[in-house]
């Protein structure tokens, strides 16, 4: 059951963010898209602020090891699409090669998810945003 409905909540809320990422967007371009995605007011979809993959990261060795494996199964995919998006930027130009490949896509990941986890407890979607335009600043 649990993974039926971790299914289908990553067809709605990651979806959109394997979109922007796959995209033909210049980078920069892109990576404004995904702060506008993440700051998106989420009652608008009818979900609460944040991400359920985020929380159930944060507390997975509490969760089933179904669940557990699922939610790695997701991270490891969202590793390998910024992975993938950071290669053909700097393939295109767009992008720094003296900054390692997996360090960004980390550092995108964490960003990403702390910035959830802020939307999660409150903090303004103004706030995350401007939180996300300097936490990103250095990839520009």
């Amino acid at each position: 059951m649990k993974n039926a409905v971790l299914d289908a909540y990553r067809d709605l809320m990651l979806v959109p963010v394997h979109k922007v990422l796959e995209s033909d967007l210049p980078f920069d371009q892109a990576l404004d898209a995904l702060i506008d995605i993440i700051c998106e007011d989420r009652s608008v979809q009818g979900v609460p602020e944040g991400c359920l993959f985020v929380a159930m990261r944060m507390q997975q060795s509490t969760i089933g090891d179904l669940a557990s494996a699922k939610i790695d199964e997701v991270h490891d995919e969202m590793i390998g699409k910024y992975s993938a998006w950071i290669e053909r930027a700097k393939s295109n130009g767009q992008f720094s090669c003296d900054i390692p490949t997996e360090v960004a896509a980390y550092h995108l990941c964490t960003q990403s998810n702390s910035a959830q986890w802020l939307a999660k407890t409150g903090l303004s979607h103004d706030l995350i945003k401007g939180i996300l335009h300097l936490a990103f600043a250095s990839l520009r």
